[in-house]
């Protein structure tokens, strides 16, 4: 059964759903515009052409979207770009800089298998902020060498901080600890606590992080000894932000082992947390299901997978299963703050195969309304958080 249509609801969707999928490309929700995950299709739904001409369409493709908004690049505030071989990241970076004219997002570049658009070499998430309050661009001194990108550290519009992946890197670019995914990743929380303090914020304000790791299995070594003692501290999950943790294919930096994202809200009021009993870490880590500030709209829903009460795997082999368990657990989340999945605008649903999208939709189908469906990015990754997860799928909603 669908959900009933939420109330106050501001969803505009530029475009049809695609092949019948409840799949926005766009979705706008009051000044937020969701992009999802968007590729240099031509007229006929067609990847074309080399790196150099999927990335002047796509930026121009961005350009449109947003201009029928009466807004443009210089309003994107968060943005990931996905990437089949990282050593198109650079040139990637120089023919943005013909399109974005100096106003960076907080952007992060990351490797990834592919998506189910064969041939498409890169794939940009982008969420823009049509908000009147200015925009503003942050990079610490600590991270001096980002200058020479297109890349702010941090973008702050009205309450909302989005933080670029933080990394290990020195002011100058430089890795001393290469090889140690717990050392890297304390000095890449340390970055993202200075440049959250640069916008006005503070730990509590931060809702969301998704971490990409070179290698998945230094995941659970990064959460248990820096996430949890340096960042969230001894609290339970229902005041605890949400986390996804994915594999990639690389990064912008071959000494790199992992980029930490963030999404903060400067809202009044506490953080607040939404951790049914069905999720499995609700009692050991101190990660919410879903997140908000209690006088926020935006709400952040963790990476979700399908897993027993002992966190291994459900439903192995069998991706339509974990699939449905992901969106009930979602769906059940969302109800914690008297929300439902008409709430959802943009949905984030990594996978370990580029074909598996299509179950994903098949599933969803019976979540969402094909009338007013989410904006979707598809990204296939090397690595979820245990073998055996084919799905972790993540949402970012809106509280009316």
């Amino acid at each position: 059964m669908k959900n009933p249509p939420a109330s106050n609801r501001q969803i505009i969707r530029r475009d049809t759903a695609h092949d019948g999928a409840p799949v926005s490309p766009v979705v706008r929700v009051d000044d937020l515009v969701f992009t999802g995950g968007q590729v240099a299709l031509d007229g006929h739904g067609r990847v074309e052409g080399d790196l150099e001409h999927q990335a002047h369409a796509l930026f121009r493709r961005l350009e449109n979207i947003l201009g029928q908004e009466n807004s443009g690049l210089q309003d994107v505030v968060g943005m990931v770009s996905f990437h089949t071989d990282t050593r198109d990241i650079e040139t990637v970076f120089d023919i943005a800089r013909e399109y974005f004219d100096g106003e960076f997002p907080a952007w992060t570049p990351v490797g990834y298998i592919g998506c189910q658009h064969r041939g498409a070499r890169l794939m940009i998430r982008a969420v823009a902020h049509l908000g009147k309050e200015p925009k503003e661009h942050l990079i610490p001194d600590s991270q001096a060498w980002l200058r020479q990108y297109p890349v702010s550290a941090a973008c702050k519009k009205g309450s909302l901080v989005f933080i670029a992946g933080q990394t290990a890197a020195d002011r100058d670019g430089n890795f001393a600890r290469p090889l140690d995914h717990v050392a890297q990743s304390r000095i890449a929380y340390q970055r993202m606590l200075e440049v959250l303090a640069q916008a006005g914020g503070k730990v509590t304000d931060l809702l969301d992080f998704t971490s990409f790791h070179f290698d998945i299995r230094g995941a659970a070594a990064t959460l248990e000894q820096v996430y949890m003692p340096n960042i969230m501290g001894k609290i339970h999950a229902d005041q605890s932000a949400v986390t996804s943790h994915v594999g990639c294919a690389g990064l912008l930096k071959t000494d790199m082992l992992g980029a930490y994202t963030a999404i903060a809200d400067l809202s009044p009021g506490a953080r607040v947390g939404s951790t049914p009993d069905s999720i499995w870490w609700k009692d050991i880590y101190p990660i919410a299901g879903a997140a908000k500030k209690a006088g926020g709209r935006l709400v952040a829903v963790a990476g979700q997978v399908a897993s027993s009460s002992d966190g291994s795997p459900m439903f192995m082999g069998d991706s339509a299963g974990q699939v449905r368990f992901i969106f009930e657990a979602m769906r059940e989340t969302l109800a914690g703050f008297g929300l439902t999945m008409d709430h959802v605008a943009e949905i984030t649903a990594f996978q370990k195969d580029p074909r598996h999208w299509e179950t994903v939709m098949n599933v969803a189908k019976d979540f969402f309304d094909l009338n007013n469906p989410p904006a979707f990015s598809f990204p296939s990754m090397t690595g979820l958080w245990f073998e055996g997860f084919r799905h972790e799928i993540s949402a970012l909603a809106i509280a009316d």
